[in-house]
């Protein structure tokens, strides 16, 4: 079967992100499964479904995107591993140019009647597409201080105490409250917790300067547009 070359470029892009654009579809065939394997562990984490709490994205929408991310790993794994029955069209590769930056389609529906964070309101005005949204999601959770390690630096839990809670925490499960299901954290001390680490919380707006998706005027434009939605969207 003839695989058009666009759709193995949008795999790529699913699997890898931004990094997609250091692979193309003539690398592959060549390169590491385990390189293929590490890409879509490390996507997966962000895009299972129990992660919908801290995403704050519905646990449809996340297992849609799941089942999108799988279903590109087993197209590029099948391609990486000359697969007999697939073949990437080579006929069409010249139609890929004016596609790849495509990626994933942009929001085209009315936005949500709802309070929204800042990166959630970007994507429903169409600003950002959904692999940008997530993205982004992902650095912010990377470059976000562990409740854990703050409560460790408070002296409040041990070494032992988080790996307990890792291992013990529910489905959509937040680590706090973890903590204090299992009496190790008091709800004081976890919002002293929480309140240093929102104090420690790099802005959001900041990836998409350093990525120059938008300028830091543009970012502060938009952060009152987000202030005013909210506003009017203010839950009762």
């Amino acid at each position: 079967m003839n695989v058009n070359p666009i759709i193995v470029e949008r795999a790529l892009s699913v699997l890898f992100g931004e990094g997609s654009r250091h692979i193309s579809t003539a690398s592959l065939g060549n390169l590491d499964n385990a390189i293929l394997k590490t890409a879509f562990r490390q996507r997966s984490m962000h895009f299972h479904p129990d992660r919908s709490r801290q995403l704050q994205i519905s646990e449809e929408v996340l297992d849609s995107q799941f089942k999108r991310l799988h279903g590109a790993y087993r197209l590029l794994n099948r391609l990486n591993n000359n697969d007999e029955s697939l073949r990437i069209d080579m006929a069409t590769q010249s139609s890929v140019k004016t596609e790849k930056t495509g990626r994933h389609p942009y929001y085209r529906g009315s936005m949500p009647q709802m309070p929204l964070r800042f990166a959630q309101y970007l994507y429903y005005a169409g600003i950002i597409n959904w692999d940008t949204l997530i993205d982004a999601l992902i650095w912010q959770t990377r470059v976000r201080p562990k409740i854990g390690d703050i409560g460790r630096e408070y002296q409040f839990l041990d070494h032992e105490n988080i790996i307990d809670i890792i291992k013990n925490g529910g489905r959509n499960e937040l680590f706090g409250d973890t903590a204090i299901r299992m009496g190790l954290l008091n709800r004081f001390k976890l919002n002293v917790l929480v309140g240093k680490q929102h104090n420690m919380n790099l802005p959001i707006g900041r990836y998409f300067v350093e990525k120059n998706v938008l300028s830091r005027g543009q970012v502060r434009v938009l952060v009152e547009r987000v202030k005013i939605h909210n506003r009017g969207n203010q839950r009762t």
